[in-house]
């Protein structure tokens, strides 16, 4: 995060630096030296604003497209549409299930086709998500008494893989069961992602 008592140190000349065409500096940044060189008296004509505009805007824009970019090779059929259906993506799915349990990651998928109104097939992934619970908290159990490692390294490994195995499970899935000219737009992470980190803390409470 970009703060602007750290910029207001810097010289006008290290100011200019930023708003120039090939600077790498985030877009806030830029916005914010062009902000402190106009309170400091700097005069920029209209065609100098409409190209720092311009030009952060231009910025904003294509970090946009790679971050859709980036999260497209998980949800080939992410959109940014408002009127899309809005779903759990392939990529926060996975990050829950890493981070939380596999479990969790399988209840996000379940809802999905709860929205989609596809009630068997949400069953079917709980009771897979259960199983594939039941089987990582099996196997790291077994590798506490035949690894020296703690429990904290072993589930994030085995953690890594039964998500991995998990998300293919629920790609194919939705390969077989969602149309495939269904775009869907990115749901709201924020509430699983508080109800994950309140369950956790109760879970590490009582145990």
């Amino acid at each position: 995060m970009v703060k602007k008592s750290v910029l207001e140190k810097l010289s006008d000349k290290e100011l200019e630096g930023f708003i120039q065409p090939g600077s790498r500096k985030v877009p806030d940044a830029k916005k914010m030296a062009y902000e402190i060189l106009v309170e400091r008296g700097r005069v920029f004509s209209e065609e100098e604003k409409i190209k720092v505009e311009s030009l952060i805007e231009e910025q904003i824009q294509t970090e946009y497209q790679e971050d859709l970019t980036r999260r497209k090779a998980m949800d080939k059929q992410l959109t940014d549409d408002q009127n899309a259906v809005a779903l759990y993506t392939n990529f926060f799915i996975f990050v829950i299930s890493i981070i939380f349990g596999v479990l969790y990651g399988f209840i996000l998928a379940m809802i999905n086709y709860i929205i989609l109104k596809k009630y068997g097939l949400a069953l079917l992934l709980f009771a897979i998500g259960i199983t594939a619970f039941s089987i990582s908290s099996y196997f790291v159990g077994l590798l506490m008494t035949k690894v020296s490692l703690s429990i904290n390294i072993l589930g994030f490994i085995v953690g890594v893989f039964v998500s991995g195995f998990g998300l293919a499970i629920i790609s194919l899935f939705n390969k077989n069961f969602i149309p495939k000219d269904l775009e869907y737009r990115s749901r709201s992470i924020l509430i699983p992602t508080i109800i994950c980190i309140g369950l956790s803390i109760l879970i590490n409470f009582y145990t």
